[in-house]
This record gives structure tokens, sequence and C-alpha cells, in this order.
């Protein structure tokens, strides 16, 4: 009797030895690019922030941040007093217009919580809050960025159908 042939070597170690490399490689790689854009705050406004304003606050945003591009995010406006209210949208016909900033301080935040009545400083329920969103830039790309939402009921007879304040 001949004796058997010792077995081929399993490719199964090796295998799973490579995948683990490129899931790892993959994972630095993905970490370091979510690290950046967490690092990188924005801010969209739509209203008294905006550069045509000549609102102080403005000027405050001014000092800390630069300006980066105009663009939209996917939301109804409504006028309040002398000053308007987004509330978030679903419908993809709903735009409110307005600018994109990159903050270059963002402790500024703080002071523009307070501006908007949003900080812990003011009771609840507060009328806006800053939330995240989804701001578009030439209907192509998005960038997130901090907006400050409104949070009270709107009168629905003073919607601003084009989106843009004043």
């Amino acid at each position: 009797a001949q004796p058997l042939a010792a077995p081929l070597p399993s490719a199964r170690p090796i295998f799973t030895f490579f995948f683990i490399q490129i899931f790892f490689i993959l994972f630095l790689y993905l970490q370091t690019k979510l690290k950046v854009k967490m690092e990188r705050d924005y801010l969209f406004v739509y209203g008294t922030l905006m550069q045509n304003s000549e609102h102080p606050m403005h000027q405050l945003l001014q000092q800390h941040s630069e300006f980066v591009c105009s663009g939209w995010i996917r939301a109804q406006l409504y006028q309040i007093h002398d000053y308007p209210g987004a509330l978030l949208s679903d419908n993809a016909k709903d735009k409110v217009h307005g600018e994109l900033y990159r903050l270059t301080t963002r402790s500024v935040l703080a002071q523009l919580d307070d501006y908007e009545e949003c900080s812990a400083a003011f009771p609840e329920p507060h009328e806006y809050q800053r939330r995240p969103v989804n701001v578009m830039i030439n209907n192509v790309k998005h960038i997130t960025a901090w907006a400050y939402i409104y949070n009270y009921p709107v009168d629905p007879h003073k919607r601003i159908l084009g989106g843009r304040f004043r």
C-alpha cells in the first residue's frame, strides 16, 4: 500500500489574512477621512445672519468664519416676525436658499446659540434648534452643516414661497 499524499494546504488562512489586512487599511483610511470632516464645522444661514442683512451678529459670524458659497437646504421658509424660520421638509420641491460658512472658531456657535435663544440659558422649548442639515451646492454636492431650524408652529399663510429671505 502506498502512503497517502499529504493534503494540500488550504487557501483559507491566506485569504483570511489578506481580508483582515484590507479591512484594516480601509478602516484606517475611512477613520482619517471622517475625522477630517468632523473637525471642519460648517454653518448654513438663511436669514439675519446672511451677508446682506447688515445685522451685528453677521459681523460676529464674519469674524469667526469664512464664506464658502451659496446653497440650499430641503425646507420650507416662513416669515415669523421680522426674521424667518425654516422647517425641514421631505418634499423635493421645498428649498430654502442661504449661505454656507466654514467656522474658523468653533466657540462662536455658543454665542450664536444665545442669539438664536437655543442655548441652555433659555427656557425650553426653544424657538430654534441647531441641527445638522445637508446643504446642496450647485445641485450636485452636499455638505453637512449646522443650521438653526424653527421649532414652533407656523402660520401656513406666512410661507415665503421662493425660499429666499428678502
